[in-house]
């Protein structure tokens, strides 16, 4: 059953974006159908392609303003002038697009800006899943601290179990303001299967206490969290969940994208202490 505010994905749209996203190695978290859903209300998107032979191209609206997403490649001028007629600005440009195109974007008077708050964070999934070192003391600390205090049960998280997820997600939001992702994540939970959404589940003392949900990106060597709850009265439960849902990864997998920080100062504080092995950047461009 879909959420009623869930975007229902039209079948040749779902098979554009397929056949977009299927080919890029950027790893950028913005580039994934579920993504695309599931953030399809909070951003308004829409899918543009004139013909097979033209760029796909994606139009969200951003705190009152209109953008674009450009995926595969950067068009010629006539096609970026149109553009931005009615845009503005470019958002969730690759790296290599601004490598390949820089000279390009300065020499007709595009302005190429750096957007450090959408940058995605990526980590060694063997780190994360084993805390290793001196950098990851503290949370070993708390993970050790965790496994004495508790009786804890890990589960996949699958359609038997999801009533859990249900629950620990609408106490989570119980104790939080109204601005969160919660529709993000209700509508996650609720196409999990649709999206091919993997995660765990947590039990503390046979009460459900925390669950993550992602998915492996078209890359296959990269896992892209979407999601991770927990009840907070229970001391170390995030760093738990953290480590566990690394540790039950296939071996295959070996990098994490833990997506962006949006600029909030704590989340990105929480990130960069799990020591990233690298941002996957991502750029804006702009014509003035």
């Amino acid at each position: 059953m879909m959420y009623k505010d869930c975007y229902q994905l039209p079948p040749h749209q779902q098979k554009l974006l397929q056949l977009c996203f299927g080919n890029l190695s950027d790893r950028i978290s913005e580039y994934t159908i579920s993504n695309y859903i599931l953030y399809h209300q909070h951003y308004q998107f829409s899918l543009q392609q004139a013909s097979s032979h033209t760029p796909l191209i994606i139009y969200g609206q951003e705190n009152g303003k209109t953008f674009a997403m450009l995926p595969e490649i950067i068009p010629d001028t006539t096609i970026l002038d149109k553009l931005f007629k009615t845009i503005d600005y470019i958002k969730a440009i690759p790296e290599r697009l601004i490598t390949t195109h820089q000279n390009f974007f300065l020499q007709h008077g595009y302005r190429i800006i750096a957007d450090r708050d959408h940058f995605d964070y990526l980590y060694s999934r063997e780190d994360l899943a084993f805390l290793k070192g001196r950098k990851y003391h503290k949370k070993r600390n708390l993970v050790h601290q965790f496994e004495k205090k508790y009786h804890y049960q890990i589960n996949q998280l699958s359609n038997v179990n999801i009533a859990a997820a249900w629950y620990i997600l609408h106490q989570w939001q119980e104790r939080h303001n109204n601005d969160t992702d919660f529709q993000t994540a209700q509508c996650a939970l609720l196409n999990k299967n649709a999206l091919n959404l993997s995660g765990i589940l947590i039990f503390v003392n046979n009460k459900p206490a925390a669950y993550s949900l992602g998915e492996i990106m078209p890359t296959t060597d990269t896992y892209l969290v979407h999601s991770e709850k927990a009840l907070v009265e229970y001391q170390g439960i995030y760093q738990f969940l953290n480590m566990m849902s690394a540790r039950m990864l296939a071996p295959s997998c070996i990098y994490i994208n833990r997506e962006q920080d949006l600029g909030i100062a704590g989340l990105r504080q929480a990130k960069m202490s799990y020591r990233p092995l690298s941002f996957i950047k991502k750029y804006r461009l702009t014509y003035d």
